[in-house]
C-alpha cells in the first residue's frame, strides 16, 4: 500500500504527540522534512505510472505502437518504486499491445516476463492470472500445444492451493484445447473430471460448461446416445430462457432436444410467451435440418400462439422459418405471402435492416418465377433503404484480446453489393 504525503504526515504527528521521547526523541522540522521527501517523490512517480498504465491500457489496440512506449515507461516507474504487482500487470498490458502490433514474439516473452514477476512475489492467485493471460495469448495465436502446457501450470497451482473451483475451470480449459486438435479422448477425459469435481462442490457454471463440450465432442464422435444422455443431463441443469439462449451453441441433434425440452417447461410452467419462442426455436432448428415439413407444422403453431398473445417478436421470427421452409419446398406462393407480412411487421418496429433482408429474399423468388417487373420495382424499394454490409463473424477468442483487424479488411468488395444468396434466418 502506498501513502501520501497527508497520510505521512498525520501518522508521524500523532505517533510524535503519544509518544515524544519514545518514539522521535530528537526529529526537528528539517528532519521531518528530509524524511517526507522521499516519500512524497515515490508517491508521485506511482501516480505517474499509473496515469502512464490507464493510457497505454486504452490504446493498446487502437493505437499500438503508442501504447507500447506508455507501457515500457509505467513498468520503469513501477521497477523504480519497487511495485511488483502493478510492474506484472503493466507487463500483461504490454504483451496486448505488442499483440495487436503483431509482434508477436514480444508479445510473448511479455507475459512469461509478468509471470516471472508473479512468481517471484510468491502470489498464487497472481501468476495464476498471468498463466492464464499467457494460455489465451497461445490460443488466440493458434498455438495450442503451448497452451496446453501453460494450463497444466496452471492446473498444478491450482491443486496445490487446494482451489478446486479454478481446478474445474482449468480441467474444462485443457479439455476445450485438446478438443480443438481433434484429441478427443483426452479431451472427454478432462471434461469428465471437471464434470464430477464441479458436481462434487456445486459449481453449477464449470458443470455446465464441461456437459456443454462433452455434447460437441460426442457429437463429432457421431454418437448420438451419448449426446441425448447428456443433453437431459444439460437440460435439466439449466431452465427458462437461459436454456432458450444457449441452443444456438449446440450441434443440430442437442439444439432439437434443448427446444424440445423447452416447449414443454413452458407448457408445464403456463408460460406462453415463452411456448411461443421455443416453437418457432424448434421449427428453425428442423429447417436448419432440412425437415421442412416439420418446420412448416411447428411454425404455424408458434404463429397462431404468438398472434394471439401478440408477441410480434417471435411471430416475424416464425414467419421467416415459414418463408425459408416454403421456398425450400418450391411454395413460392405460400413463401411470398410469409415474407410480405414478416416485412409488414418489421416495418411497425422500424427494422430497417431486416426489411431490407425480406425484400431481397421477395426479390430472388420473384426472379425465379420469372416475374421480373415485380423482381425490379422491389429492387429499386431495396435500393432507397440504407445498406447494412453483412460480414463473418470472427472465430471467438478469449476475452483479453480480440481479433487483430486491418483496415483493408473493412472495404466492401464491389460484388458484395449484389443480393447475397444464402436466406437467413431470424435466430443466430
Amino acid at each position: 500500500m502506498r501513502f501520501s504525503k497527508v497520510d505521512f504526515l498525520l501518522v508521524t504527528t500523532l505517533l510524535a504527540v503519544s509518544f515524544p521521547q519514545v518514539i522521535f526523541p530528537t526529529l526537528d522540522a528539517p528532519a521531518l522534512a528530509q524524511a517526507i521527501d522521499p516519500l512524497e517523490a515515490e508517491d508521485e512517480r506511482a501516480t505517474e505510472a499509473d496515469g502512464l498504465l490507464q493510457l497505454g491500457r486504452g490504446q493498446a489496440e487502437s493505437q499500438p505502437e503508442a501504447a507500447i512506449q506508455l507501457l515500457q515507461q509505467a513498468i520503469a516507474l513501477y521497477q523504480q518504486i519497487g511495485d511488483r504487482s502493478r510492474q506484472a500487470e503493466a507487463l500483461s498490458s504490454l504483451s496486448q499491445a505488442y499483440y495487436y502490433s503483431s509482434q508477436d514474439e514480444q508479445a510473448i516473452a511479455a507475459a512469461q516476463e509478468a509471470i516471472s514477476v508473479a512468481q517471484a512475489l510468491g502470489d498464487p492467485a497472481l501468476e495464476r492470472y498471468h498463466l492464464s493471460f499467457l494460455s489465451q495469448l497461445y490460443n488466440v495465436l493458434e498455438q495450442p500445444e503451448q497452451a496446453i502446457a501453460v494450463e497444466q501450470q496452471t492446473l498444478t497451482l491450482a491443486r496445490e492451493e487446494g482451489n478446486r473451483h479454478q481446478e474445474a475451470g482449468t480441467l474444462n480449459a485443457l479439455a476445450s484445447l485438446y478438443s480443438q486438435l481433434e484429441r478427443d479422448e483426452e479431451a472427454i477425459e478432462f471434461y469428465r473430471q471437471s464434470l464430477t469435481l464441479s458436481q462434487s462442490i456445486h459449481d453449477r457454471y464449470e458443470e455446465t460448461k464441461a456437459l456443454q463440450g462433452l455434447i460437441n465432442v460426442y457429437n463429432r464422435l457421431e454418437q448420438p446416445q451419448q449426446v441425448r444422455q447428456l443433453t437431459q443431463q444439460y437440460a435439466g441443469l439449466v431452465q427458462g430462457n437461459a436454456l432458450l439462449e444457449s441452443i444456438s451453441d449446440f450441434p443440430p441433434q442437442a439444439a432439437l432436444l434443448l427446444a424440445q425440452e423447452a416447449v414443454s417447461l413452458y407448457q408445464e410452467l403456463g408460460n406462453r410467451y415463452g411456448e411461443a419462442e421455443s416453437l418457432s426455436r424448434l421449427g428453425y432448428i428442423h429447417a436448419g435440418s432440412g425437415e421442412y415439413a416439420q418446420a412448416i407444422e411447428i411454425v404455424q403453431q408458434a404463429l397462431a400462439l404468438a398472434e394471439e398473445i401478440g408477441d410480434r417478436l417471435t411471430e416475424a421470427n416464425a414467419l421467416a422459418t415459414l418463408g425459408e421452409s416454403y421456398t425450400a419446398l418450391g411454395r413460392y406462393e405460400e413463401a411470398i405471402a410469409a415474407y410480405q407480412k414478416r416485412g409488414v411487421l418489421l416495418q411497425e418496429r422500424g427494422d430497417q435492416a431486416g426489411y431490407g433482408f425480406v425484400l431481397d429474399d421477395l426479390i430472388r423468388i420473384y426472379t425465379t418465377l420469372g416475374q421480373t417487373e415485380q423482381a425490379q420495382a422491389l429492387a429499386q424499394e431495396r435500393g432507397t433503404l440504407p445498406f447494412f454490409p453483412t460480414l463473418p463473424l470472427p472465430t471467438p477468442v478469449p476475452p483479453f484480446l480480440y481479433p487483430r483487424i486491418s483496415p483493408d479488411s473493412l472495404a466492401i468488395p464491389p460484388d458484395s453489393l449484389a443480393i447475397p444468396q444464402p436466406i437467413r434466418l431470424p435466430y443466430p
